[in-house]
């Protein structure tokens, strides 16, 4: 078993095997960790999982099966090479047997033909059953005596001495002879020049019961010289076929060679027989192999449900496209009039789940995604949004902008980039640098500000008065725009202490030269407080929550066409 185990392992006949199960358990494991295709949310990912750990239980059947059948095949061949190799040493023994009879004749300085030669013939015949006869042949093969004359037949004392095949030693040659109508094998002695000795070896009991009783029947275990003259044969030996194939239609041929003497044994064996002789799998092994799988599933569906990397899913998702732009107007408090909107992110699923930007905003900037996403949602809103920009050239658009992204050296050209590829002017886009992280350099972030506004672009501050930002760092920067957090705006009608920070703002925006948006108004209330405080354009739900662009654009249609007949 061990041996079957060794080959099993380095044998080139399982490698098919291996690489159809590493390749389908590879398959499986992009399915579970990496293709897209596998739904991420609802009952369409239940069912995928489900079906995925049903194919891992089905897979590892299936390969353990197949490798046990594989396994018990290498097994079969091996142990048919070895009985070719035993057959072999059958014959070769057989030889060895007439070898040592002749030789001890050969020692005597008396064999011609006589009664005491035919004595002693007839003495070494007894003591080695598997030899029939000895007798002495002249040079032409022509038998001048034997101890049992009639072995070979009255019609065989002329043999053919053109058939002798040579040994490693000078004095012993081999020839195929005819014992009883079964091929049998004759070892020749050159005495001298003119005589020699023959020994005539049985063969037929080598090759008698070699094979399995299984494997008797249509199947052939041969011994030939080398020139392939058949000397034994049993079950189906033909002594004029030179090859197994001319009795068979797909032989599995077994060989071995002796070194010693022009010998060979072959093992014929069906193909088919030798894949399935003894092979039958017991159910212990595919139901063993199913069980296996279905751990592995299960745990392989654990890890994609529980610790799947959440960096793969943003990945993904950017692969997929799912991150889009929602827009939320931004509005003149006074009037009432949609002068822009805000771009934000969300994530789309395909069964149409819409993911918040808390729920991948802080990840992605940890991981650095945060840019692609950020020019993912910049180009799908600028796209959508054209035709409006180019009809109304005072309508502004803003993005937000972490401050490490803003930092990087490339971010100014691929903003460019990224906005002249959409066709769209620079001065109607907003960079809304957010207060999430603080800003380590403000001489490298003022000095990128500058040359944003320097080509058109306008930057407003973010959540200002929350976070990082105080009254020194909303100075240096010389942005144009102060965006008040919607924390002072909640309580901006009963609260004075938001009220004056509002207050304060306002004013400092007024001698920056800068603008100011409130963000998060709710209610009419709110809106009016904050435009008598001098804040001059809002954004809230008292006018829309953030809406896909489609939805964005006819919102927009509508209320300036209401707007139109409330004028007329």
């Amino acid at each position: 078993m061990s041996r079957g185990v060794a080959q099993f392992y380095r044998g080139r006949d399982f490698l098919p095997v291996f690489q159809m199960a590493f390749r389908i358990l590879e398959v499986f494991r992009q399915f579970l960790t990496g293709n897209r295709m596998l739904p991420r949310a609802g009952f369409a990912r239940k069912i995928s999982l489900f079906v995925a750990v049903l194919a891992s239980t089905v897979l590892f059947s299936f390969v353990t099966a197949s490798v046990v059948h594989s396994l018990r095949e290498s097994q079969n061949r091996e142990r048919l090479q070895e009985l070719a190799a035993s057959t072999l040493h059958r014959a070769e023994l057989g030889a060895d047997y007439a070898f040592i009879a002749l030789t001890e004749l050969s020692e005597r300085s008396d064999i011609v033909c006589g009664q005491n030669t035919i004595e002693l013939f007839r003495k070494q015949i007894h003591q080695r059953a598997i030899v029939k006869d000895i007798r002495i042949v002249d040079a032409q093969g022509i038998t001048q005596c034997a101890a049992f004359p009639d072995v070979l037949g009255a019609d065989q004392k002329h043999l053919d001495m053109t058939a002798l095949q040579s040994s490693r030693n000078d004095h012993i040659k081999f020839m195929p002879l005819t014992l009883n109508g079964q091929p049998a094998l004759g070892v020749h002695w050159t005495i001298d020049t003119d005589r020699g000795l023959v020994a005539i070896v049985n063969t037929d009991t080598l090759v008698f019961d070699v094979l399995p009783s299984a494997l008797r029947t249509g199947n052939e275990v041969r011994v030939m010289l080398t020139d392939g003259a058949l000397i034994a044969s049993h079950a189906g030996g033909n002594p004029g076929a030179q090859s197994c194939a001319d009795h068979m239609a797909e032989p599995q041929v077994f060989s071995a060679a002796s070194r010693r003497y022009p010998l060979r044994a072959q093992i014929c064996i069906d193909r088919q027989l030798v894949a399935m002789w003894n092979n039958q799998v017991s159910a212990a092994y595919p139901v063993g192999g199913g069980l296996l799988g279905l751990i592995f599933g299960l745990l392989a569906v654990r890890a994609v449900t529980g610790h799947r990397s959440l960096t793969s899913e943003i990945d993904d998702a950017l692969a997929g496209r799912e991150f889009k732009a929602y827009a939320q107007p931004i509005f003149c408090l006074k009037s009432g009039e949609i002068t822009g909107c805000e771009i934000l992110a969300r994530r789309v699923l395909r069964d149409g789940t819409v993911i918040l930007p808390g729920d991948f905003i802080p990840l992605a900037e940890r991981t650095g995604r945060i840019a692609p996403i950020t020019w993912q949602i910049m180009d799908d809103a600028l796209n959508q949004l054209r035709p409006l920009l180019r009809s109304n050239k005072r309508f502004t658009v803003a993005f937000n902008i972490c401050a490490h992204h803003m930092m990087q050296p490339s971010f100014t050209a691929d903003l460019r980039a990224h906005v002249s590829g959409s066709r769209v002017g620079s001065r109607q886009v907003v960079i809304e640098l957010t207060e999430r992280h603080e800003i380590s350099d403000f001489d490298q972030a003022s000095a990128t500000i500058a040359e944003l506004k320097k080509i058109g672009y306008r930057v407003a501050i973010d959540d200002a008065g929350t976070g990082h930002s105080g009254l020194s760092y909303i100075q240096k920067l010389g942005a144009d725009t102060i965006k008040i957090d919607k924390f002072f705006v909640d309580p901006v009608i009963d609260d004075p202490s938001a009220r004056s920070l509002i207050n304060m703002l306002v004013r400092l925006a007024h001698d920056l030269g800068m603008s100011t948006v409130a963000e998060g108004i709710e209610t009419r209330e709110q809106a009016v407080a904050l435009a008598e405080l001098g804040v001059e354009r809002g954004q809230g739900y008292l006018v829309s929550r953030p809406l896909p662009l489609d939805a964005f654009l006819r919102f927009v249609a509508e209320r300036d066409n209401g707007h139109r007949r409330s004028a007329a």
